[in-house]
């Protein structure tokens, strides 16, 4: 495996506890994966090591780099697939979810345990509010329930004397223990006091009687990659591994690139590792972008509180020309930057440019330019649509199905079966179940009602369950029924019996779209096919959809496909790389948003950093003098000023000044920077 000499020298660094620092383009995934080259070389079993990320997307690229790199330096008499099968490739959320299942138990869940998502988690704190006579309105997330049972709880107490919010808490703590279910943070959580167990350490997830420590195989190295990206409690993890485990650490990451506070990520904890006794190694050279987009990122990258200076970071062999390809566009109004975006789409696709990316701030600035985009009849992807589809109420009432076949005990999901999409029960009934503690899914199937002419598709479920021998918790390896399999047998079956003819909504063509949508899902090879394939089995596919939104934010926006055009949120192409980047959104008070705090205008120069360094050889900010208002006031325009980020640009200041104080004249801007970087500073 070819590597400069900073790579090599962080891969070939045998310490017990390696820190790299990876700007964005400077080969950290192959750095990485020589490091797991090299300790395999060294004697170390892969089955102790533990290679861990953030996405789906990223584990698979490691998993294939890997074996790819073992096929070529391994004879063809090795065994390079006992070593391929041995490594454990995973997200964070999947290798704690493993942990879990080793000993469920130990926090107080039995087998078939369900992770649930915040959309599961507002359904059931919306119950409990519900119960505390606390009115929550329209508030969807999980989050703005609990602050409204917050704010009622400063006026108000319970009859036991406790706060509302207090109660409301202890009440959703108590329903996830009766639904057998976990949600995110719990299972970080249980799997750090597993953990400790497992290392002969006190631990409070022993809540009744005495256990014996879970005999769990703990890994022996651990990589992790994007370390960044971790919150203060899976760092902890982390290093109770390390300190308490005696396990070797090699933790890649960018400061600049810590752009998911709202997961409670905290740039402070990767710069703590680099100040830290930690052997540290930084990565100087960028193998994505043209010298000017280099120049950019490492000035937006100095404005960053907490980047470490390398004045010395440069492009690599691969960058092209030298000529200056970044500038900023002013336009009158967000109308005419989405029509001024598609022009340039179009000339860019007429030239062969094989990629391009439109980044928002929030999926409001991309809307315009998606309708500009099909007006002038330009194939594109809005990166979100896909992620709607598999959060329909169709898709959640097969999800929620397949939740009952691994968990008879999970009443929330057996509450979603049985009142979608009209009630198959009556809502009374459910009620009733669950208030006794009796909801689950024998009861739903038991309780649906038979012979009503107004709810044919009841009759249907019901009939298809018991064709299919659906939820025979006797059978043992009900988790490993394949999911495509499962999904054709009981909707086809419900179509069967419930045509469109008897519910006029298009039920067999949405069923058809599910269907093809999980065909998809399954066979969605890797970039090497002869390494890696999907496993499809119910549990896998809860797994997957459970954690999607959390580890798979950028799956769909990196899946090769027809469409030289992609749109997306800063988050959505985070990891990703196109030859031509539109940045969109850059107005005072859009973004950075309005109201924020010193340490979230930080991630919000973060979120420009990002952005910025997804090109590699165009880069067009964009500005509007009026744009569309926020919040629903369709149709309204609001006055705007570019935003304060631009000032963090090297743009001629004149030119600067001309922007910032006034909108016209409208024009294009070009952003120059010289070769040599003075100050420059990444990650």
């Amino acid at each position: 495996m070819k590597l400069d000499k900073f790579q090599r020298g962080a891969s070939d660094d045998r310490s017990n506890n390696r820190v790299v620092v990876a700007p964005a383009g400077s080969g950290k995934t192959s750095t990485l994966v020589s490091s797991i080259i090299e300790d395999l070389k060294s004697g170390i079993p892969a089955s102790s090591m533990l290679v861990l990320t953030f996405t789906n997307q990223a584990a698979s690229e490691i998993r294939d780099r890997v074996s790819a790199a073992l096929s070529q330096t391994t004879s063809p008499d090795s065994d390079f697939d006992i070593v391929e099968s041995d490594l454990t490739v995973g997200t964070f959320h999947s290798w704690c979810m493993s942990v879990i299942r080793e000993a469920p138990s130990l926090v107080g869940r039995r087998d078939g345990v369900t992770v649930y998502d915040d959309q599961d988690r507002a359904g059931i704190l919306r119950r409990v509010a519900e119960n505390l006579g606390v009115k929550v309105g329209n508030r969807k997330g999980p989050d703005a329930i609990l602050n409204k049972i917050d704010q009622v709880s400063k006026k108000t107490l319970t009859i036991s004397g406790r706060a509302l919010g207090e109660t409301a808490r202890l009440a959703y703590s108590s329903a996830l223990r009766r639904h057998n279910a976990l949600d995110f943070d719990m299972m970080i959580e249980g799997a750090y006091q597993i953990v400790r167990l497992s290392l002969g350490l006190p631990s409070e997830a022993v809540q009744h009687g005495r256990h014996d420590p879970p005999m769990l195989g703990l890994p022996t190295s651990v990589y992790v990659d994007e370390y960044q990206d971790t919150d203060h409690r899976q760092h902890e993890l982390m290093e109770l591994l390390r300190l308490e485990g005696g396990a070797k650490m090699f933790r890649v990451g960018d400061i600049a690139q810590c752009i998911y506070g709202w997961r409670s990520a905290k740039p402070e904890i990767f710069s703590g590792l680099r100040d830290s006794d930690a052997s540290l190694h930084t990565l100087r050279i960028n193998y994505r972008s043209v010298p000017d987009i280099v120049g950019v990122g490492a000035t937006i990258a100095g404005h960053v509180g907490g980047v470490t200076d390398v004045s010395g970071f440069r492009g690599g062999a691969g960058c092209i020309s030298p000529v200056a390809v970044v500038s900023l566009c002013v336009h009158r109004d967000d109308d005419f930057a989405s029509e001024d975006i598609s022009k340039r789409i179009s000339a860019a696709i007429k030239q062969g440019v094989r990629s391009v990316m439109v980044i928002g701030r929030t999926w409001g600035d991309l809307y315009p330019i998606e309708s500009s985009l099909k007006s002038m009849s330009i194939p594109h992807r809005m990166v979100r649509r896909v992620d709607d589809a598999w959060n329909s109420r169709l898709c959640r009432f097969l999800v929620s199905c397949c939740r009952l076949v691994l968990n008879q005990f999970d009443s929330h999901s057996a509450r979603m079966v049985s009142l979608w999409p009209t009630p198959l029960s009556s809502p009374q009934y459910i009620d009733e179940l669950d208030a006794a503690g009796q909801l689950n899914a024998r009861a739903v199937i038991d309780g649906l009602a038979w012979g009503s002419s107004k709810n044919r598709r009841s009759n249907a479920f019901k009939s298809a369950c018991e064709e299919l021998e659906l939820f025979n918790w006797d059978t043992e390896d009900h988790h490993s029924i394949d999911v495509v399999r499962f999904a054709d047998s009981l909707l086809s079956s419900i179509v069967r019996i419930c045509p469109d003819g008897d519910t006029g909504d298009g039920w067999s063509s949405r069923v058809s779209e599910l269907l093809s949508m999980l065909n998809d899902w399954r066979d969605r090879p890797s970039r090497n096919k002869r390494y890696w394939k999907r496993s499809s089995t119910i549990r896998d596919f809860v797994d997957w959809w459970t954690f999607r939104r959390i580890q798979d934010s950028n799956e769909e926006a990196g899946r090769e496909s027809d469409f030289t055009v992609s749109l997306g949120t800063v988050h959505a192409f985070k990891g990703l790389e196109a030859d031509i980047v539109h940045v969109v959104g850059l107005e005072e008070g859009f973004w950075p948003r309005r109201g924020k705090s010193a340490d979230e205008l930080e991630e919000e120069k973060r979120l420009m950093y990002v952005s910025a360094t997804r090109a590699r050889d165009r880069l067009v900010l964009h500005t509007s003098g009026h744009r569309q208002a926020p919040f629903g006031n369709r149709g309204a325009k609001v006055s705007c000023q570019p935003s304060s980020l631009i000032q963090l640009l090297p743009v001629n200041r004149q030119s600067m000044r001309d922007v910032l104080t006034s909108i016209d004249p409208a024009g294009e801007y070009p952003i120059m920077c010289s070769k040599k970087h003075d100050g420059g500073s990444i990650g």
